[in-house]
């Protein structure tokens, strides 16, 4: 059968329903779709119908036969919108179109109006991509001023004209390292046939499996490639760079076949290495066709480490910065009109200047007013004032979701902050799970915070949802007391537990805000092993992140276990070596040998001890403290433990440098020496501290 158009598809699909004798909501209901799915197929805003979604339409049409055959080969490869973004690569015979093609979906907007300007920026910023420049835009603005649909209606015109779409996003609680990278890249490898992504990561899978192991895996890396190192801060450095290059390597072997678009949602919560890897790939000399698209808020306090790293993101890179502010008059009317089916009189005018005001023209704001004063009835009356609806309307957006949420059933209301904690994106079985309820209630339940428009499936991803903004995910948490709120998230942790392939990051996550309901010892448990991953991923700041926490859930909660804190302290002192931060990591070691001190374990104190300083330049300036540790180590370590006990002197010699005559400091070189040698334990020798020559 022929190839048919996407606009061709949207009219079967018309057709079918209206000899069904179907609305577009019926249809919706009958197919477990959501209303908008069905309503952007029919109007050809989405160019790529899925073939589960197309199957699920089909089932609800009960077509069968050659009209169901028609039906199916008419989605199947629709042609390019008149206004695609083309490209004249293409793709390997054995490569399937491995785009985040569920994102473009779920994201686009059929009300994106009064962003012409901004689209033609970003429209030039893929031509100069197109012609194998790497290129930056960044894009700022409040929540829901349209950030995602606008980038969304990029990445459906570059898909349609043949480009990769990749997707990832960081979320605001789970500190994973590099996370919309990773998402980005594990989902593109997902798609990928095992030959292309053989040839892809030939050469680099060793390194790319700190980052993306199961595709690594796939191309042949070893399962030993992702064990962490403890390395000091300039090997940590090198590691890092070598991911780097092994990454940007790869996105230019797939950028050699088709344009690459990759877009960065949420980046004010990105960590400190995702800050310093996407600089490092925006420039990067290779001539490679890529625009990154990353997106971000600009109101309320901003972390540090995003706001001093803002600035280096436009230093000798080619970048576009973007702001989106509240639509113009004219776009806020149209906006209006689109959302309640008709065009306006003047009888609306003044509702139209009260909801601009009211919401400064911010068009998710202006949608859900509008939808609440529809629900009202208020677009029915002959004089149409906000003061005058029959209900109390609401003064902020919040108050709006409060509303809707009070016109929900009890058990939905709770069902929903069930997901709210745990993310933008859920599966209905973990929701079902943690809020202890069967998967057919749970689905019930969904379905009904759907309808209400707070929550909207994911095409093609079966049984997984997302809310509708993220504003409406932190109203609804926010509805829970904070003992109720830690009880949830303890269910959470605990279903998730069971998960194969949950991070370590996301139970510590759940289980650190359980902590006061006795969750505490395994949130530290989890975020060390977190911190550690971190450590092996080039990530020395996020495992800080990690062991810092730790230390602080340990502290306030317990358990009491002094071995088990100055352990998490040393983790802790270590990552802020390989970090860089230096002032840090001796506070830290301080604080372990003090521990450790408390304990009686002089291994424990040796290892704080010889932590201490980091490594040293040949002539280390003399400090006190570190001299005192050294010296009170020696005392604390058992005669039998010559290995310790020869590489705390070669330490101590190292730092009397310019403190001890020369004779003295040979003394202790030679002893730390006959020492590792007597105990045959080649590797004594060779530790960081090992006596020098010119001690």
């Amino acid at each position: 059968m022929s190839e048919q158009p996407a606009t061709e598809y949207a009219e079967l699909l018309r057709t079918l329903r209206a000899e069904a004798g179907l609305t577009q909501d019926e249809l919706a209901a009958a197919a477990r779709l959501s209303p908008r799915t069905v309503s952007d197929l029919e109007r050809g805003i989405n160019l790529i119908p899925r073939r589960a979604t197309a199957e699920l339409l089909a089932d609800a049409l009960h077509l069968a036969g050659p009209k169901r055959e028609q039906f199916m080969a008419a989605r199947r490869r629709p042609v390019a919108a008149p206004d695609a973004v083309s490209t004249d690569a293409g793709k390997p015979d054995d490569e399937v179109d491995p785009s985040n093609v569920v994102w473009i979906e779920s994201a686009a907007s059929s009300n994106l109006v009064g962003r012409e300007e901004e689209l033609g920026v970003l429209r030039e910023a893929w031509s100069s991509a197109q012609a194998g420049h790497r290129v930056l835009a960044l894009m700022a603005g409040e929540p829901g001023t349209g950030k995602t649909a606008l980038t969304a209606e990029l990445a459906r015109r570059v898909h349609a004209g043949g480009g990769l779409v990749l997707y990832g996003r960081w979320d605001e609680h789970v500190a994973a390292p590099y996370q919309a990278f990773r998402e980005a890249l594990n989902d593109y490898a997902r798609a990928c046939p095992d030959a292309v992504l053989r040839r892809d990561l030939d050469g680099l899978a060793e390194e790319i499996a700190r980052l993306c192991p199961e595709p690594a895996h796939r191309a042949g890396a070893s399962t030993a490639s992702t064990a962490p190192t403890a390395s000091p801060h300039a090997a940590a450095q090198a590691e890092r760079f070598r991911l780097f290059e092994s990454l940007d390597t790869w996105i230019g072997r797939v950028a050699a076949r088709h344009p690459v678009l990759v877009v960065l949602d949420d980046l004010q919560w990105a960590d400190q290495p995702s800050l310093f890897l996407l600089p490092y790939l925006m420039r990067a000399r290779r001539l490679t066709p890529l625009l990154v698209v990353a997106m971000y808020r600009d109101v309320g306090p901003q972390r540090s480490e995003f706001s001093a790293a803002l600035p280096s993101l436009t230093r000798d890179i080619d970048c576009r910065r973007l702001r989106l502010r509240g639509l113009e008059h004219h776009a806020v009317i149209a906006l209006l009109q689109d959302a309640v089916g008709r065009p306006f009189s003047e009888r609306e005018s003044v509702m139209v200047a009260e909801l601009e005001w009211e919401t400064a023209g911010n068009p998710f704001f202006l949608l859900e007013m509008a939808r609440h004063l529809s629900e009202m009835g208020a677009f029915d009356r002959d004089v149409v004032r906000l003061a005058e609806t029959p209900a109390e309307i609401p003064q902020s957006v919040r108050d709006m979701v409060r509303s809707r949420l009070r016109r929900l059933s009890d058990k939905c209301v709770e069902t929903l902050a069930v997901a709210s904690l745990i993310g933008e994106w859920f599966d209905a079985a973990l929701v079902a799970s943690a809020a202890s309820l069967a998967d057919a209630a749970a689905v019930r339940l969904l379905d009904e915070a759907a309808r209400a428009g707070l929550i909207v499936e994911i095409d093609d991803e079966p049984d997984y949802w997302r809310f509708s903004h993220s504003l409406i995910r932190r109203v609804t948490s926010e509805e829970l007391s904070r003992s109720h709120r830690a009880l949830l998230h303890q269910r959470i942790g605990e279903m998730l537990q069971s998960r194969p392939g949950v991070s370590p990051a996301e139970l510590a996550h759940h289980f650190g805000a359980a902590a006061s309901k006795g969750s505490a010892q395994k949130a530290v448990r989890y975020g060390c092993l977190a911190g550690k991953l971190a450590l092996g991923e080039a990530a020395a700041e996020v495992a800080v992140r990690h062991f810092a926490k730790a230390l602080e859930l340990l502290d306030r909660y317990g358990p009491e276990d002094e071995a088990l804190r100055c352990e998490v302290l040393l983790d802790l002192a270590g990552a802020h070596d390989r970090a860089g931060e230096f002032a840090a990591r001796d506070e830290r070691f301080a604080e372990a040998a003090e521990a450790a001190r408390r304990l009686g374990s002089g291994e424990l104190f040796a290892r704080a001890a010889l932590g201490y300083g980091g490594i040293l330049p040949a002539s280390a300036r003399p400090d006190l403290r570190a001299q005192a540790l050294l010296e009170e180590a020696l005392k604390r370590l058992g005669e039998g433990d010559d290995g310790a006990r020869a590489t705390v002197l070669a330490r101590l010699a190292h730092w009397l440098h310019n403190v001890r005559p020369y004779p003295e400091r040979l003394e202790l070189s030679d002893r730390s020496v006959a020492m590792a040698r007597g105990t045959g334990d080649r590797r004594a020798r060779h530790r960081p501290g090992a006596p020098v020559l010119g001690a």
